[in-house]
């Protein structure tokens, strides 16, 4: 069914904003601004996905980042391959350990289910979940130095005429078209991204070069 990418991004971001708690924890949404907002595939088993992993990023995270991507790998008329890829700073996962990382009802080892709790089981219907999607669970990781898992999926951009499948009244959309010249306007500004975190200042800087704007970086 047609789902809007940037709901996801802010349901998403709801919930895992709330997992971090008291954590020194950024959490961070790098999405590509060459995805369509509009896209045609299981809206709510991606987020299933996402969230178990990037909840497990947050759990094996004591301080850090947890970042979340989004890229658009290619597309071949409404047919659209989109990667994803959620990195920690966290604890990390041997090469062994990484090896059955998907079985079902295993942690990577019995001190990380003592210390963290869980069953493992999410990983492995994380995995069926990509594999019914057409694309498959990955993982690299490094003890002491965190994680990244990654999958890719296909899907089909939204038709222009079919905008309002997703509920937005065709109104709706108009009048977002007719507020183009002020979009112009905004265009060639410069802008100033100050943030003390250095991916956090390559992730603001890459949204504002998206709106046209010329950015300088300051930690």
């Amino acid at each position: 069914h047609p789902f809007r990418l940037d709901k996801l991004w802010r349901d998403l971001a709801v919930i895992l904003s709330a997992n971090v708690g008291s954590k020194n924890i950024e959490v961070l949404f790098r999405i590509d601004p060459a995805l369509p907002d509009l896209v045609v595939g299981d809206g709510l088993r991606l987020q299933q996905i996402l969230l178990n992993l990037a909840g497990n990023a947050i759990k094996f995270t004591e301080h850090g980042e947890v970042v979340l991507s989004a890229q658009l790998l290619a597309r071949s008329g409404n047919r659209l391959s989109i990667g994803f890829a959620i990195r920690d700073s966290g604890i990390g996962i041997s090469e062994e350990q990484c090896r059955r990382i998907f079985d079902g009802f295993s942690q990577a080892e019995a001190s990380t289910a003592r210390r963290y709790g869980g069953t493992g089981l999410g990983l492995a219907i994380s995995q069926r979940l990509v594999a019914l999607m057409g694309g498959t669970l990955g993982v690299d990781s490094t003890p002491g130095k965190g994680s990244v898992f990654d999958f890719t999926i296909e899907c089909e951009a939204v038709e222009q005429d079919d905008q309002s499948l997703d509920g937005t009244a065709p109104d709706a959309v108009a009048n977002v078209a007719n507020a183009a010249p002020a979009d112009a306007l905004m265009r060639d500004l410069k802008c100033l991204v100050v943030d003390d975190n250095p991916v956090a200042r390559v992730v603001l800087s890459e949204m504002a070069g998206s709106f046209g704007w010329r950015v300088d970086l300051a930690a």
